[in-house]
């Protein structure tokens, strides 16, 4: 038993790391099907919004910055599965609640001016390259204990547009979720999973190479 015991963890740890890519996967589809319907583009990044309760879009609506309801919810007639659903989770998060744990590659899009909420799928020349989606371990867009979040509910609308969300083992906040590192979903909806950010494998512009700290807005630390 002594023997099997850390080849079973290792077994266990590696479907877990094999299921969260079929949900990656399932969501890149669901992307792509949403991008069909919509002229092309995929769905809109926004601000924070919550769930299934989301006390936002009268204050916004009342403000003008208005931004939609937030990316899981768009892509739910093409998923089946709304921000609570398993699908969101992955399997080896350590936490027992369930939370949203993928992000939505917006950094690009922040950068441009004006700032812009969408992208054609055509525009993106890099597919498989560009980081489309990803496993968030940012502490702030999580509630404690794992995370730093003060609100009272979970932000269900992550996206790395000014909060950077994939952070390996060794970065400023960073965890691995899964032993061989973080999982992506790429614009060509392959999934890898990476250790560390690798330049040749990795990019955060969709027709470049880019890292998440090269694209910046004016007054951006």
């Amino acid at each position: 038993m002594a023997f099997l015991l850390p080849a079973l963890r290792v077994a266990r740890e590696s479907a877990r790391t094999v299921t969260c890519a079929s949900q990656l996967r399932q969501i890149g589809f669901a992307i792509q099907q949403y991008a069909n319907a919509n002229g092309g583009k995929t769905p809109a990044w926004a601000v924070r919004h919550e769930w299934p309760d989301d006390p936002f879009p009268e204050f916004f609506e009342l403000t003008g910055e208005w931004t939609g309801p937030g990316w899981p919810v768009l892509i739910k007639p093409y998923l089946g599965q709304d921000p609570g659903g398993a699908i969101w989770n992955c399997p080896a998060w350590p936490e027992a609640e369930r939370r949203v744990n993928y992000f939505f590659g917006a950094r690009w899009m922040r950068y441009q001016e004006p700032m812009i909420r969408s992208i054609p799928i055509s525009r993106i020349r890099n597919s498989t390259t560009f980081i489309l989606v990803g496993e968030c371990v940012a502490p702030e867009y999580y509630l404690p204990p794992f995370g730093n979040d003060p609100a009272e509910f979970e932000d269900i609308d992550k996206d790395d547009g000014a909060i950077k969300c994939l952070r390996f083992y060794g970065d400023d906040g960073g965890y691995n979720i899964h032993r061989q590192g973080l999982n992506v979903l790429f614009a060509d909806n392959h999934v890898a999973t990476h250790k560390k950010f690798e330049p040749q494998s990795l990019s955060y512009s969709p027709d470049g190479h880019a890292t998440w700290e090269d694209l910046k807005r004016p007054g951006d630390p």
